[in-house]
């Protein structure tokens, strides 16, 4: 999200950001791009007795209301989550665009499958929610979905849904030699990326020693991650800063991928396709065909464990690098596309 407001502000947008603060406090960096409304979610357990989704619902708020009344511009919605007043009377006559990242109720849906009692119970509730939710998307004037899966599912709700890419930084790296070493990232508090390290593991531990490691790297390990890094001997980096993430991913020989949802699109796979280490990911995460291109695909768990072999044992050719630095000039090219589009009609 970050990166489509630095793009839109570049592009000559004048913007008004609308955030939903939690926890994480206000963000200075932003108020170089436009003003800043902040908010507070409503998290009461009343809330899910509503018929509404409890992500939509608990982002309901007067003030948000009464700021986006104080003005006629278009109106961005960063997935359905922030959608609640997307039928507002007050809002009938204005441009509304909303940004999916996923096909939510398949994503909760899955996340209920992945989670014991009581999350199980709330994923699921949620889930049967945002599938009936969706509907209410007729009224944006357009949908940009993240990926042609996702654009055939929306337009059956408004036939005005097109594909816009997953915005990251545009700082591609140089080429450059990389380390002795596997690489998993993620938010580790996650269900999703803890059972990835436990199945990536499983498919690669024979190939794993003192010469070539895998480190396991980000935010809130879990208990269970941190016991099973401790038996495992493997390298567990709990919360790296921003300069620690970025050098672990620059240096890593192989990027090791696996999930068992084809929901959003990854955006570590994304970040770390602008590096010299080699992707080994699990078909599912393939998002897009020249993506595919890019990657090697671990069919099955035995054709995981060769590639793996394979690859920690062989740099990257310049050939393929220049493959990669070819990809985002037209990745990112097409963004500004959309957007400058967006701005001259509007």
């Amino acid at each position: 999200m970050f990166f489509r407001i630095k793009t839109l502000f570049e592009l000559g947008f004048k913007l008004t950001i609308h955030i939903f603060d939690y926890g994480r406090g206000k963000q200075e960096e932003l108020a170089r791009y436009g003003k800043v409304h902040y908010y507070r979610r409503n998290f009461s357990v009343f809330q899910l007795l509503s018929k509404i989704p409890f992500i939509v619902l608990s982002r309901k708020s007067t003030e948000l209301l009464e700021n986006l009344k104080g003005d006629e511009d278009p109106i961005w919605f960063e997935g359905i989550h922030t959608t609640i007043f997307i039928d507002h009377p007050n809002l009938k006559n204005r441009l509304k665009f909303i940004r999916t990242h996923n096909i939510e109720h398949e994503y909760y849906q899955h996340l209920a499958k992945n989670s014991t009692f009581p999350k199980n119970i709330f994923f699921s509730l949620e889930s049967n929610k945002l599938k009936k939710y969706e509907a209410k998307l007729k009224y944006a004037d357009q949908i940009f979905a993240i990926k042609d899966r996702d654009v055939h599912h929306f337009s059956k709700i408004n036939e005005n849904s097109n594909r816009l890419s997953a915005f990251i930084s545009k700082d591609v790296s140089e080429f450059r030699e990389t380390k002795n070493y596997a690489l998993f990232h993620g938010n580790l508090s996650v269900i999703e990326n803890e059972n990835a390290v436990y199945w990536i593991h499983s498919k690669i531990k024979s190939e794993i020693n003192n010469d070539f490691g895998l480190i396991i790297a980000g935010k809130n390990p879990s208990k269970n991650i941190k016991r099973f890094c401790s038996e495992n001997q493997l390298k567990l980096i709990a919360n790296p800063n921003g300069a620690e993430m970025s050098e672990l991913i620059e240096n890593a020989r192989v990027h090791v991928f696996h999930s068992a949802s084809d929901s959003g699109v990854k955006l570590k796979l994304l970040n770390a396709l602008k590096t010299c280490g080699h992707l080994l990911t699990t078909e599912n995460l393939i998002f897009e065909e020249d993506v595919e291109s890019l990657c090697v695909i671990g069919r099955n768990e035995s054709d995981f464990l060769e590639k793996f072999r394979l690859l920690k044992s062989k740099t990257l050719s310049k050939e393929q690098f220049e493959n990669r630095k070819r990809f985002f000039d037209d990745y990112f090219l097409n963004q500004d596309k959309v957007f400058r589009s967006l701005l001259n009609n509007h």
